[in-house]
């Protein structure tokens, strides 16, 4: 090979080792400035400029870099290039496989329409007559629709009036490993909000839920919700107000913020759930004004247990027809912006004693949708937290909540001088089950046996998925031989009935297991959570191979 080709070969390896970092770079903007300075620096262009589409008409100019040794290009503070223009300067310039150039000593740019793309010929911003244009290349970037979606404009090499097949389908082919790098990133933050903000925002979420643990996210989520009872009674000029949240588990509504109650009182809602079946006689539509629902108890008739149930207090003696009665009262259901039912929000005892009106109403209406707002977003993030702690296919904590977990533990069993055990807990041959039934079948057969692993473990044992076929399980407060006992019992539980594919086909699945406790000296206060976890989980990564070296279908323990 002559020694262009060797070049060219080198220029290849070093765009692909670029693209694997671009196919890992979750943020767009990270991405296309490396590869903005790759073209640069790796492929020895002078300038490249990246135009990302913002919508039908423009691109604008995001990304501009320029080599070392060239001062950066001078362009104008938000530079675009209308659609328009674009296509038409494809339609003049040279096709060179998925790419275009553009010989910069030809008469291409002379057209008034593309005169805007000469600011890209110049890489040192210099437009005058005695500065020859250098060319330029155009290598649009496609959705997988087919849609354009950018365009790579990197000004070609010194002098040069053509480029050579080589270069061509570097340049080529760097374009399309960028689309694709910029279609997964977009993939990941686009198609819903859960990766949105997992994946293109992952380092501010990760600071998101840094800054509080679930319970302090908790405690507050109910501190803002104090803050809207209260406000909803001071504004509203009620003097009982109480919130009840979802609880997505049981689909019953449980207090969560009171104004006005004793906490006597407070504890009596608390302990009193409400069944939204057993609140619909005060959500008839007879009811309704606005968006909630009134009742007013000389027009209608409620279960006396369920008026007990939300606590309503004895009516004072000069109660007369006409007035707010202590039976009376205003629910505002909260909704999400899917109209799934968040809560709702109880509204007592006006101060004036007399009914809202419905502009009263709907002045309340508001809090209840700012307050709607607010526990959306924290249902969100609790999703959004349990989806980047689970495994998708067994629904089990996947390996990185696992070893958060693994910590956490460690350093309760520190604390406590209890010790704990892990096992490493491996499918034998299950490479093979999938050959032979499919990788469906192999799905199938590995949420089965999480379930029949899970049939075995006490409540408080921790059975994650570490990675393929391969389980991690923490047990608690259990020293080496109690682990052993409960090891032998995974294993027999896999072995005493076949898996049955949907087929009717019989798999038999054997475990190999490794296992390793906390040694006494790693029980020491003082000792590092992180290098105790490390070293737990090699050991019993140790053992495990070793159960796999004797044969498989085995249990072996770490020896010290």
């Amino acid at each position: 090979m002559d020694d262009h080709t060797f070049e060219t070969l080198d220029k290849l390896r070093t765009i692909l080792d670029v693209s694997q970092r671009l196919l890992s770079t979750t943020d767009e903007s990270e991405l296309l400035d490396i590869v903005a300075q790759s073209f640069c620096r790796d492929l020895g262009y002078d300038a490249c400029v990246i135009f990302v589409r913002e919508s039908d008409n423009f691109l604008h100019a995001r990304h501009v870099t320029s080599a070392g040794h060239r001062p950066p290009l001078d362009l104008p503070l938000g530079y675009r290039i209308s659609y328009s223009t674009y296509e038409k300067l494809l339609c003049k310039a040279q096709s060179i496989g998925g790419i275009f150039f553009i010989d910069g000593s030809g008469d291409t740019l002379k057209d008034p329409d593309l005169a805007q793309y000469n600011l890209l010929m110049h890489p040192l911003g210099d437009t005058s007559s005695q500065a020859p244009a250098r060319s330029l290349l155009v290598a649009p970037l496609f959705s997988f629709s087919g849609e354009v979606i950018a365009m790579i404009t990197p000004n070609a090499l010194r002098d040069s009036t053509s480029i050579s097949p080589g270069d061509g389908i570097i340049v080529d082919t760097f374009s399309h490993l960028t689309s694709v790098a910029i279609e997964l990133a977009r993939a990941r933050t686009d198609t819903a909000a859960k990766f949105r903000i997992l994946e293109a925002q992952r380092q501010q979420v990760t600071r998101l839920f840094a800054a509080s643990t679930k319970v302090k996210r908790e405690r507050q989520l109910d501190k803002m919700l104090g803050n809207f009872v209260r406000s909803m009674a001071e504004a509203g000029s009620f003097d009982r107000v109480a919130i009840y949240l979802t609880d997505q588990a049981t689909s019953k509504l449980v207090i969560r913020a009171t104004h006005g109650f004793s906490p006597e009182e407070h504890e009596h809602l608390v302990r009193n759930e409400l069944d939204l079946s057993r609140l619909a006689p005060m959500m008839q539509p007879e009811m309704k004004i606005s968006r909630s629902y009134l009742y007013d108890h000389s027009k209608f008739e409620v279960p006396a247990e369920l008026l007990a149930s939300m606590y309503t207090m004895p009516n004072s003696d000069t109660w007369k027809p006409g007035m707010w009665h202590s039976k009376d009262s205003l629910i505002i259901p909260l909704v999400d912006d899917t109209a799934q039912l968040l809560g709702i929000i109880t509204v007592d005892d006006p101060t004036d004693g007399r009914f809202p009106e419905a502009y009263h109403v709907q002045a309340l209406e508001f809090f209840a949708d700012q307050c709607a707002i607010a526990v959306s977003q924290v249902v969100k993030y609790r999703h959004l937290e349990v989806m980047a702690e689970t495994d998708s296919l067994t629904k089990l904590p996947n390996r990185n909540a696992f070893d958060l977990r693994l910590q956490s533990e460690i350093k309760l069993a520190i604390s406590n001088n209890q010790s704990i055990s892990l096992l490493f807990i491996d499918l034998d041959h299950f490479k093979l089950v999938n050959d032979t039934f499919g990788h469906l079948e192999g799905d199938a057969i590995l949420k089965a046996v999480t379930k029949r692993l899970k049939s075995v473990l006490r409540k408080v044992d921790i059975l994650a998925r570490f990675g393929g076929e391969e389980f991690v399980l923490l047990l608690r407060d259990t020293p080496l031989a109690e682990s052993l006992t409960i090891a032998e019992k995974l294993r027999f539980a896999s072995q005493r009935l076949p898996f049955m594919t949907s087929s009717g086909q019989q798999a038999k699945i054997t475990l190999s297991i490794g296992i390793s406790s906390l040694t006494s000296e790693e029980l020491q206060v003082g000792n590092s959570a992180d290098t105790v976890a490390t070293n737990l989980i090699e050991r019993a990564d140790n053992a495990l191979y070793q159960a796999k070296h004797l044969g498989r279908d085995q249990v072996c323990q770490f020896e010290t």
